[in-house]
């Protein structure tokens, strides 16, 4: 046993099991190149050991380096571990080890339990841990690793720093290649860490910190992510259950082309998660009490689950719902700028209480259901699936409806424009109140109320309701004429059941067909099983309404159940008025002489 201080000067120390030391509460300095090849180090006490700069200290196989007291381990040097069985077989380092030169982990498990840090500088180089392919540093006690140079040495580059469980590592101002595994313990990042290698998260490990931790790559099977962590390249995600606290902020790139970066397994986020880039699809439910952007890429959420926090979608992004039920709670939002959409897609997607969002809706598929009060103030398009529900939808952008069915309330606000195809429809029940444009084609069913423009067909064509019609007193209802063929060549609305006229009419010609007309055609272009009220600008049938144009006019004729346009009558060219004019004049002179 070692009470007193010794050193080693420019000689091979070599420690084996022949001639296991034992330090109790003196120092060893080592100035020149020990080896220990086997046995144990035992120190108890404050008992220290010192490997000065430019001396080495190397083990080739797993033993252990043990501490009864407050013993401690100082590198100023280069201290490296080889050899050794891997897997649960390591070196163990149970002192206090500080580290201000080199660490080299060449193979197997360096463990350092013992606590400790990696800071500073010898000699002029920065504190630097180097651990080479399939080899691993373990740290099991309280770790600080300050303006450290972490690298992953070997053409594999997977050499790692791993913080087991109940171990605690802090990092600040550090870099390199190596991987970094947290599979139980936490890794705390007190300043920032700027990493090339990849991030894994395990059930039971913990990441947090006030700074940015950054890694080309992010492997989430578990555990929790209570700091902020930025992961440049591809993110995966295991079976496990895995949680973005309130503190956590995660940015991830999915893959750029191909099939989508897979989550699987449950992922709850109380905290921020960012998509950055790609496409990255959460396969397992997912709860969002935090907020969630796509600021590129593609989002696809397919596992299900629910946001009762926030999702904003960037230009050019989209947020996929698909597979499976989500739902948006009271008092979620889902916002958005330039293109960015929501894409409702393969799924029930529920909406309850009162929900807001800027982003642009799509439904291309499954169900949209709105059972409270939700505010869409970007576009809404329906291609495919059913909207419905028992609550509203407003909509203050543009509404495409091209495909699907609707069977709720929805109010079009902001100059809205609803295109709708053959066969879309409004299903019995449904309501539409439009503050903006309804044109297009098709057959709608519901009742259908409007305070903006109605443009029947697409220059011209037929649009069929069967429900009710009601125009407000600032509608208008703009006819096309372009030939005499009804819902062909010039505009028709047809209406099942009553419509109440109000606000304006308004005709114009389309294709030339002002050149052709004549004051015999007749042009039925609404009926409706009873017909009420009236145009501001004809309140009385028989009058005479002037094309937008200026062309001509013709009488609107109110029937019981049509209404219908005749008589055209042209208006004279200006050169018409000028002969007239002339002609007059003449008559008026030649009376004149007469009289005299």
């Amino acid at each position: 046993m070692v009470a007193a201080s010794s050193s080693t000067t420019g000689t091979t120390l070599t420690i084996s099991t022949s001639n296991s030391p034992a330090l109790a509460g003196g120092s060893f300095t080592n100035k020149g190149n020990s080896s220990w090849t086997g046995g144990s180090i035992d120190t108890s006490s404050s008992a220290s050991i010192s490997n000065n700069s430019g001396a080495t200290f190397a083990t080739s196989f797993d033993g252990t380096l043990s501490n009864t007291g407050s013993s401690t381990f100082a590198n100023a040097g280069t201290f490296t571990k080889s050899g050794g069985a891997g897997g649960t077989s390591k070196t163990d380092i149970q002192a206090a080890f500080n580290n201000t030169g080199v660490i080299n982990a060449s193979s197997g498990n360096l463990k350092l339990s013992g606590g400790g840090s990696s800071s500073g500088t010898a000699s002029g180089t920065t504190n630097t841990v180097n651990v080479a392919d399939g080899a691993k540093l373990q740290v099991a006690s309280g770790y600080a690793f300050t303006g450290t140079a972490l690298a992953a040495n070997g053409t594999g580059a997977t050499g790692a720093v791993d913080v087991l469980t109940g171990g605690t590592a802090t990092f600040s101002g550090t870099s390199g290649s190596a991987n970094l595994n947290v599979t139980g313990g936490t890794a705390t990042f007190s300043g920032n860490h700027a990493g090339s290698g990849k991030l894994t998260v395990a059930t039971g490990g913990t990441v947090d910190g006030s700074s940015t931790a950054t890694f080309t790559a992010l492997d989430f099977t578990g555990g929790t992510v209570n700091g902020k962590v930025v992961a440049t390249g591809a993110a995966a995600s295991g079976s496990g259950t895995k949680t973005i606290g309130s503190s956590g902020d995660l940015t991830v790139a999915g893959t750029a082309s191909g099939a989508a970066s897979a989550w699987s397994g449950t992922l709850s986020n109380s905290g921020k998660l960012t998509q950055a880039a790609g496409s990255t699809e959460l396969t397992g439910s997912f709860t969002n009490a935090g907020s969630v952007t796509a600021s590129a890429g593609n989002l696809k959420l397919s596992g299900g689950g629910s946001s009762s926090g926030s999702v904003s979608v960037d230009n050019g992004a989209t947020v996929q719902i698909a597979s499976a039920n989500f739902a948006f709670t009271n008092g979620a939002q889902v916002n958005g700028t330039g293109t960015g959409t929501l894409d409702l897609n393969g799924a029930i997607t529920t909406f309850s209480g009162t929900t807001t969002g800027s982003a642009n809706h799509s439904v291309t598929g499954g169900t949209a259901t709105f059972n409270g009060a939700h505010t869409a103030s970007g576009k809404f398009d329906l291609t495919n699936g059913t909207v419905n529900g028992s609550g509203t939808v407003t909509v203050g952008g543009t509404l495409g409806f091209t495909g699907g069915s609707i069977n709720t309330t929805v109010n079009s606000n902001g100059g809205a424009t609803i295109a709708t195809g053959n066969g879309k429809a409004l299903n019995a029940g449904a309501i539409l109140n439009l503050a903006g444009t309804l044109s297009g084609t098709g057959n709608i069913i519901g009742a259908v109320s409007s305070s903006a423009l109605i443009s029947p067909g697409l220059s011209p064509g037929t649009l069929n309701l069967t429900g009710t019609l009601t125009l407000f007193a600032t509608s208008q209802l703009l006819i096309e004429l372009g030939g005499t063929t009804q819902g062909v060549s010039y505009d028709f609305f047809g209406v099942s059941g009553t419509a109440a006229l109000g606000g304006t009419l308004a005709v114009r010609f389309a294709g030339g067909f002002e050149n052709s007309v004549t004051n015999s055609q007749t042009f039925t272009f609404l009926t409706a099983s009873a017909i009420t009220g009236a145009f501001t600008n004809v309140p009385t049938s028989g009058l005479r309404l002037t094309t937008t144009d200026g062309i001509g006019s013709f009488v609107l004729t109110q029937n019981a159940t049509s209404l219908v346009l005749s008589n055209f009558s042209p208006v004279p060219e200006p050169s018409t008025y000028a002969l007239l004019v002339v002609g007059l004049g003449a008559v008026a002179v030649f009376s004149r002489r007469r009289q005299k």
